[in-house]
């Protein structure tokens, strides 16, 4: 049984870990998305949703840990006033994770998270798409929402389209191959047949 594995530890010790999250989270209730690491996204997403959840109960105890763990006043103000308002009629599922590609350095995988009603949230995928398309098809023709900066499935799409495409090329550019009997014909043609094997010389007659 494995053990100790509850949660990503990030390269870092605990205090280092949650020092980083409480600067995401004030970073994040400030501007409402930002970009990251997918892992630190997927991290973060608790932390920074059951901030929302204290915000929500507003009593003295709950304003006050909110106000203990965000860096900054303005910042926990907005937590308690326009984001709790915001959520009051949802219950849980406050933030979205949206996959920004690789960084450019060291390809690690980014990620945005924002919170949902953002004025320029990224925004779920739009359910329409053309019957067909090529690599130079832009992503408001594939359907998606203009502030929709990738789709994974789209680019999968394109991709496996042109590679269809090269290996419909090659097949045509091969020359083609001669065609093998099958085995079976191979083995009795290499074979004597039972007649010649079963027959013996006979002797001359005296």
């Amino acid at each position: 049984m494995l053990h100790q594995i509850a949660f990503r530890k990030l390269g870092r010790d605990s205090a280092h870990r949650q020092s980083m999250f409480r600067n995401m989270v004030t970073q994040l209730v400030k501007h409402e998305r930002i970009l990251t690491t997918l892992p630190k996204a997927k991290e973060l997403r608790p932390v920074a949703e059951k901030m929302i959840t204290k915000a929500k109960k507003n009593t003295d105890a709950s304003r006050k840990e909110i106000f203990a763990y965000i860096n900054d006043r303005d910042a926990a103000h907005k937590m308690t006033t326009e984001l709790a308002e915001r959520f009051k009629d949802r219950h849980g599922g406050y933030t979205r994770i949206v996959k920004a590609g690789l960084r450019d350095n060291d390809t690690a995988p980014l990620a945005f998270i924002e919170y949902l009603g953002h004025p320029k949230e990224l925004g779920p995928r739009i359910r329409k798409s053309p019957k067909t398309y090529d690599e130079t098809t832009t992503l408001q023709e594939l359907g998606l929402s203009p502030n929709y900066a990738s789709h994974k499935g789209a680019i999968t799409q394109l991709a496996q389209d042109a590679k269809a495409k090269a290996r419909a090329i090659r097949a045509a550019a091969a020359p083609a191959a001669p065609k093998l009997k099958p085995k079976k014909e191979q083995k009795q043609q290499q074979l004597p047949s039972t007649a010649q094997k079963t027959s013996k010389p006979t002797a001359p007659a005296t």
